[in-house]
């Protein structure tokens, strides 16, 4: 009755030490370490396990110790965890063997497993601890030591998954692919994560006995991690404790997919940049249309022509509902409605603005046709009150695929650059997305094979804008 074993059947084991409430008298109180447990992680870890089935359709293993832990810490070595008292020590090697027996189905069943030990901090910093056996020293150092070293990798809790992965250990640990990155993408700030590589000076959790014991530093297919887990706005109300539960079943979805399994349709995204117009056409006053009338609005517009085509270049009808088109800053320029379908080859083009008057925008049967703006003719890609435009001189404009927490695809022109973190991209993995191209006055940029070839000038832009 002291420790519950919930068995699943997916590669997601979750374990919580620390959350329970029982205070048997059979068990005396410890009287040396910690004995403050962790508010509601118990609850927490419920909430996570019904979340992962509604995500995925499966059951992670869940293991819980529901002794207080002044009778038991299950997250130490026996010695320190139980102290002696008989009934303690069955209760902690029931717990770890109920983890034992977690992995052993996992890997039976899918060849590998994740696991997160749960907890709860105490600390002023309200952000989620990952812990993956690495000092904060260790992860003060930039990416590139951190990737030359295979002693890093090898050290870390995610030992066997990070050697696997098809990126390198930095990205695994705290890139925008990183397990951090994903939760700082859902909301919920993490160290390490891309916005905070390292904790510097503040208290962190590195990892307990449990990380160490069940993750793969010491070999084996098992990876995983500790989640220190902040109280406010994480575990403080049920309605907080649900949310989280939510964004870490898909955290802890993606993340599997793409590092545990190498799933590398993740990492090639098929909804890619097409053009971009960034210069409109001068419209020539001797001819009776509007040159560079991209919408077809009736007004040559310098803001609201402008246009970004985005091409789903994949066999499969794309849902694009949600991926949004931004600036270099990744600030919103136009986010697709929920519910929007690409067809394979299927193009869609959103315009700065649109105007209530013409015949509306000369584009191929089957494109589908967006504004940034709608019914405002002179209105661009508007992403504050100083930048209401894309800028010919220098600008970019970055595609963000909600489901997988990458930029899908990137182009810059001019003199702007891609974004990059030490030298690399940051756009999809194994991609050949994120370019950057010289300016063209009055004219866009195109790929040379829809969808997939280089980036260059579309030269005949005002007689065929598409």
């Amino acid at each position: 009755d002291y420790i519950e074993y919930i068995a699943g059947n997916s590669p997601f084991i979750l374990s919580a030490p620390h959350g329970g409430s029982l205070e048997p008298a059979e068990i005396p109180d410890r009287t040396f370490g910690t004995t403050t447990k962790d508010a509601n992680t118990e609850e927490t870890a419920r909430d996570i396990q019904a979340a992962y089935h509604l995500r995925t359709g499966q059951y992670p293993h869940v293991i819980i110790c529901r002794l207080h832990r002044r009778k038991l810490d299950a997250n130490r070595e026996v010695a320190e965890g139980a102290q002696g008292n008989e009934f303690a020590v069955q209760a902690w090697n029931e717990f770890q063997a109920f983890i034992d027996s977690a992995k052993a189905a996992a890997v039976r069943s899918h060849g590998a497993a994740f696991y997160i030990d749960l907890h709860g901090h105490g600390h002023a910093v309200q952000r989620l601890e990952l812990g993956y056996l690495l000092t904060a020293s260790e992860l003060d150092l930039p990416d590139n030591a951190l990737d030359a070293a295979a002693g890093y990798r090898n050290s870390s809790s995610i030992r066997t998954l990070a050697a696997a992965a098809e990126v390198p250990f930095a990205e695994v640990l705290r890139g925008e692919s990183s397990f951090g990155g994903f939760m700082e993408y859902l909301g919920y700030p993490s160290v390490p994560g891309v916005m905070r590589p390292t904790p510097a000076n503040d208290p962190y959790f590195t990892g307990g006995y449990n990380t160490d014991r069940h993750g793969s530093r010491n070999g084996g297919t098992v990876s995983g991690l500790q989640i220190e887990s902040n109280y406010t706005g994480v575990r403080d109300t049920d309605a907080n404790r649900k949310a989280y539960a939510r964004a870490m079943a898909d955290a802890v979805a993606r993340f599997s997919r793409l590092h545990l399994f190498n799933e590398v349709t993740l990492l090639r995204p098929a909804v890619r940049i097409n053009e971009v117009l960034f210069d409109v056409p001068d419209d020539d006053a001797g001819t009776p249309a509007p040159e560079g009338d991209a919408n077809g609005d009736g007004v040559r517009s310098p803001r609201g022509d402008e246009f970004i085509e985005i091409m789903n270049t994949g066999g499969d009808t794309a849902s694009i509902g949600g991926y949004r088109l931004a600036d270099r800053g990744l600030a919103t320029f136009f986010t697709f409605p929920e519910g929007t379908r690409l067809a394979p080859n299927g193009v869609a083009v959103v315009f700065g603005g649109m105007g209530p008057g013409g015949s509306g925008p000369n584009v191929p049967a089957g494109t589908l046709v967006f504004a940034a703006r709608p019914g405002i003719a002179d209105s661009g890609f508007a992403v504050s009150a100083s930048k209401s435009e894309l800028l010919s001189a220098g600008d970019g404009v970055v595609l963000l695929d909600p489901s997988v927490n990458y930029a899908a695809d990137e182009v810059c022109w001019g003199s702007a650059a891609v974004r990059t973190k030490n030298g690399r991209k940051l756009v999809a993995p194994n991609t050949a997305s994120g370019d950057s191209i010289a300016g063209a006055i009055r004219q866009s940029v195109t790929r040379t094979v829809p969808g997939t070839g280089a980036w260059t000038s579309h030269r005949s832009v005002s007689s065929s804008p598409y």
